[in-house]
Protein backbone atom coordinates (compact mmCIF):
# COMPACT_ATOMS: atom_id res chain seq x y z
CA UNK A 1 0.00 0.00 0.00
CA UNK A 2 1.15 3.52 -0.61
CA UNK A 3 1.84 6.05 2.11
CA UNK A 4 -1.33 8.02 1.40
CA UNK A 5 -3.47 4.86 1.53
CA UNK A 6 -2.13 3.97 4.96
CA UNK A 7 -2.67 7.55 6.18
CA UNK A 8 -6.28 7.45 4.96
CA UNK A 9 -6.93 4.21 6.89
CA UNK A 10 -5.33 5.69 10.00
CA UNK A 11 -7.39 8.85 9.59
CA UNK A 12 -10.58 6.76 9.58
CA UNK A 13 -9.37 4.78 12.58
CA UNK A 14 -8.74 8.04 14.44
CA UNK A 15 -12.41 8.90 14.03
CA UNK A 16 -13.45 5.72 15.86
CA UNK A 17 -10.86 5.73 18.68
CA UNK A 18 -12.53 8.58 20.66
CA UNK A 19 -15.69 6.48 20.86
CA UNK A 20 -13.75 3.66 22.52
CA UNK A 21 -12.07 6.16 24.83
CA UNK A 22 -15.40 7.77 25.82
CA UNK A 23 -16.94 4.35 26.49
CA UNK A 24 -13.91 3.54 28.66
CA UNK A 25 -12.81 0.65 26.45
CA UNK A 26 -9.40 2.35 26.12
CA UNK A 27 -7.29 3.89 28.88
CA UNK A 28 -5.97 6.65 26.63
CA UNK A 29 -6.15 7.92 23.07
CA UNK A 30 -3.13 6.49 21.21
CA UNK A 31 -3.47 9.09 18.42
CA UNK A 32 -3.62 12.13 20.70
CA UNK A 33 -0.28 13.62 19.61
CA UNK A 34 0.03 11.95 16.22
CA UNK A 35 -0.64 13.69 12.90
CA UNK A 36 -1.39 12.22 9.51
CA UNK A 37 0.83 13.47 6.72
CA UNK A 38 -0.01 13.05 3.07
CA UNK A 39 2.47 13.12 0.21
CA UNK A 40 1.73 15.26 -2.81
CA UNK A 41 1.27 13.17 -5.97
CA UNK A 42 1.84 14.50 -9.45
CA UNK A 43 -0.47 12.57 -11.71
CA UNK A 44 0.36 12.03 -15.32
CA UNK A 45 -2.25 12.45 -18.01
CA UNK A 46 -2.67 10.01 -20.86
CA UNK A 47 -1.12 11.02 -24.15
CA UNK A 48 -3.34 11.29 -27.21
CA UNK A 49 -1.97 8.01 -28.56
CA UNK A 50 -2.61 6.10 -25.34
CA UNK A 51 -6.05 7.63 -25.02
CA UNK A 52 -7.03 6.65 -28.56
CA UNK A 53 -5.70 3.10 -28.01
CA UNK A 54 -7.78 2.82 -24.86
CA UNK A 55 -10.89 4.08 -26.65
CA UNK A 56 -10.38 1.53 -29.42
CA UNK A 57 -10.07 -1.32 -26.91
CA UNK A 58 -13.19 -0.22 -25.00
CA UNK A 59 -15.27 -0.07 -28.19
CA UNK A 60 -14.51 -3.69 -29.13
Amino acid sequence: MSHNTVMKHIQRLREIIPLGYNLEWLDKDPFRRWKTTFEKNDREFLSEIKLSNLEKQLCL
